[in-house]
């Protein structure tokens, strides 16, 4: 009799451990599948699969991408070619007012370098119409005379007054009274003094002064 007891007692106690082995088992794939739903918007994995695994994985994976994605962003801004391709496309702002009630620009005389970009602002604070050309070196004389000339040309305001002659490089529009022009343009390849007038019939003789152009680096 006490034999008999004794071996049920050690049967059980060996079906309990077993028991106990299966049970942290069954807890470690619920607790995978309950993060890998989570993830995944509430759908679950197959229980046999690996799903720390699979998390691992994926944040390696996003991690090397990003790493990538900034290295190359850092090398496309330090590349040579593009700081070369900035400092050739820069541009030099020159600003020229109209001195109220007096038939001039406020500045006589500016330098500017061969192929240069230049930007240049019209700003007309005087009551009358204005406008700026750019000419030729030493044709002054020839665009002012075609200036004058357009009073005969029904179309002359559409045309804002700039002669349509070959000596004429770069005009801005005809400016009424608080209007501001911006003129872009490039730097001709030949140093020289380059005229720029008024050419609204009859300002040309007052209202002109020199671009000169040296040589650039």
């Amino acid at each position: 009799m006490n034999y008999r007891w004794l071996l049920l007692s050690g049967l059980g106690l060996l079906l309990m451990g077993e028991i106990f082995k299966i049970k942290p088992e069954l807890g470690q794939k619920n607790q995978s599948i309950r993060t890998e739903e989570n993830l995944e918007n509430g759908k679950a994995k197959p229980a046999g699969l690996d799903q720390s695994f699979l998390l691992f994985t994926r944040e390696e994976v996003l991690k090397d991408g990003l790493a990538g994605t900034k290295k190359k962003m850092v090398a496309e801004e330090i590349s040579p070619k593009k700081v070369r391709s900035a400092s050739q496309e820069r541009v030099r702002t020159v600003v020229i007012e109209i001195v109220p009630e007096m038939m001039k620009y406020d500045t006589d005389t500016f330098t500017v370098k061969t192929g240069e970009k230049i930007m240049l602002e019209l700003d007309n604070l005087d009551g009358m119409q204005h406008n700026l050309l750019i000419l030729k070196p030493g044709s002054l004389e020839k665009v002012g005379a075609a200036a004058d000339a357009m009073l005969r040309d029904p179309r002359a305001s559409e045309k804002h007054y700039v002669p349509e002659i070959p000596e004429v490089l770069f005009a801005t529009e005809m400016l009424g009274p608080g209007e501001l022009y911006t003129l872009n343009f490039t730097v001709p390849d030949t140093p020289g003094d380059y005229p720029f007038v008024c050419t609204f019939p009859g300002h040309w003789r007052m209202m002109n002064g020199i671009m000169r152009v040296v040589t650039g680096n």
